[in-house]
């Protein structure tokens, strides 16, 4: 009995849900109820049409429905006027629209009186400009059947084709582009280590020995120091071997003797008693005084000396602690300007005869999407390493970079070096391109509402583009940005060879 209740009970949940799914599918059909409309498709101005026209038939109602579409953002267009201009056979209906019916589309009704060729032009001016379409090989018939017979032959017919409104790719980081043709050439995929330029960095060092304190407790690696700015201060009176204020007292005795001499040998030259290498001698003598004396001068204060930077940039390292005892000549502290940096990076000899032809680079950060070219970038090759040995056996290659702040010296990044080729090459950009168990595909638009999974053969990459070398043609157009979302739809279902819908 308790088994018997159990079966009502699933059959009855079963009927419900079995309801429940019918209900939501009329739903769906009614809003995308399929009748072989002609879709044709337009580019001009910066601007995608997806136009849906209903069999054309003497004497009944026709619906022109034009979706718009944004090409540098792949969004709708949501202000703007059109204006539709339809031509029978000579005789012309005249349309207009001053805003979008909602956003992104345009519906046109109208009713020819004359069958026969038919020439459709639609003009859209918007704030960001205008743009002008034209559809011909148009027919309206006198016959129903023909009409939609003419509609059922324009129909595509695709069995791997997945359907995608543009409803949702307007709602979705999605865009397609055409196939482009470049020079790709071989790519030399590395990784290569950020470090600072040459010259960007400095090391500041103590000029007498003595206890070391820092002027601030705000300055920590990282943090920038300016030009002139004091960093510590060098306490020397506390060594009896090289005592600051004995430095300085002598060096003011020896500026003063140097000084009097001097100028007592200027005055017996006038009068022709000394000969011109002694007075010189004299002023080599003053002059070198002045300079030690004026130096000690300049930092020196109660038996201290302070420690200057020469130009501003950022602490990449301080190399003493605080209160600590440094001797003259002791690097302090090293300062970068962090403007420029190189990258070097490592490969193998086989690459060593194509190092001569590098173009240009990818440079990609690690654990990111960022692809950065090194054009971009202001950067260049400045060298690369002509020999190799047992304890290094690969050839090092050295690029200058502007830094852009993403940069981190001392940190990794992934390197795509490019040479130049004889040739060019079918590429795609590398996030239209899916990998499924060891095959490649990319989604080729039939329609802006309808994409074709297409099995392909890829080649060289160089980080941002990936070479086609087989299964594209130099004419068609592909799901640039969103292929993972036309990979999600197909999974759903939604798998329709007369894709397109009545709205």
């Amino acid at each position: 009995m308790k088994y018997i209740q159990n079966v009502y009970i699933l059959a009855l949940v079963a009927m419900m849900m079995t309801g429940c799914m019918d209900s939501a599918l009329k739903r769906e059909e009614h809003h995308h109820e399929h009748n072989n409309s002609i879709q044709m498709t337009a580019y001009n101005g910066g601007m995608e049409l997806f136009a849906e026209i209903t069999p054309m038939v003497v004497a009944e109602e026709v619906t022109l429905t034009a979706h718009c579409t944004h090409l540098d953002t792949f969004k709708p267009v949501t202000e703007g006027r059109a204006v539709a201009t339809i031509d029978v056979a000579g005789h012309k209906i005249v349309l207009k629209k001053d805003t979008p019916d909602r956003s992104g589309v345009y519906q046109f009704v109208f009713t020819p009186q004359h069958e026969g060729s038919v020439t459709v032009s639609l003009e859209i001016k918007h704030q960001r400009g205008s743009a002008r379409f034209l559809l011909d090989s148009l027919t309206v018939f006198k016959d129903r059947h023909d009409a939609h017979e003419d509609a059922e032959h324009r129909a595509v017919h695709h069995a791997n084709a997945v359907a995608f409104p543009k409803e949702m790719s307007w709602e979705s980081d999605f865009s397609t582009m055409p196939v482009r043709r470049t020079d790709m050439g071989g790519i030399i995929h590395t990784v290569a280590q950020i470090q600072p330029s040459q010259g960007d960095e400095i090391t500041v060092s103590a000029k007498v020995g003595g206890m070391a304190t820092l002027v601030s407790n705000t300055l920590t690696e990282g943090s920038y120091i300016g030009a002139g700015q004091a960093i510590c201060r060098i306490d020397a009176s506390a060594t009896a071997d090289n005592n600051l204020r004995v430095q300085y007292a002598q060096a003011s005795a020896e500026y003063n003797r140097a000084k009097s001499e001097y100028e007592r040998l200027q005055s017996l030259e006038r009068d022709r008693l000394v000969t011109t290498s002694q007075l010189s001698d004299a002023k080599g003598k003053y002059e070198s005084a002045e300079a030690i004396y004026n130096n000690l001068r300049k930092n020196f204060s109660s038996g201290s000396q302070s420690v200057t930077v020469p130009r501003g940039g950022f602490i990449k390292e301080i190399l003493f602690k605080n209160g600590e005892f440094v001797t003259a000549g002791q690097s302090l502290l090293t300062i970068t300007q962090n403007r420029s940096l190189r990258l070097v990076a490592h490969v193998q000899p086989r690459y060593f005869d194509q190092l001569k032809h590098v173009i240009g680079a990818n440079i990609r950060l690690r654990h990111s999407d960022n692809v950065h070219t090194l054009e971009s970038l202001g950067g260049r090759m400045v060298s690369y390493s002509r020999q190799i040995s047992v304890d290094n056996p690969l050839i090092a290659v050295t690029f200058e970079i502007n830094n852009v702040g993403a940069f981190l010296p001392g940190s990794f990044v992934e390197m795509f070096i490019k040479t130049s080729s004889s040739g060019n090459v079918i590429v795609v950009p590398a996030e239209a391109v899916l990998e499924d168990m060891g095959n490649y595909f990319v989604y080729v638009q039939i329609t802006p509402e309808l994409f074709e999974k297409r099995q392909v053969n890829i080649g060289e990459t160089d980080g941002k583009d990936i070479e086609i070398t087989d299964g594209l043609k130099g004419d068609e157009r592909i799901v640039a940005r969103g292929s993972i979302l036309i990979k999600l739809q197909q999974s759903n279902g939604a798998v329709d060879p007369h894709a397109g819908h009545n709205h």
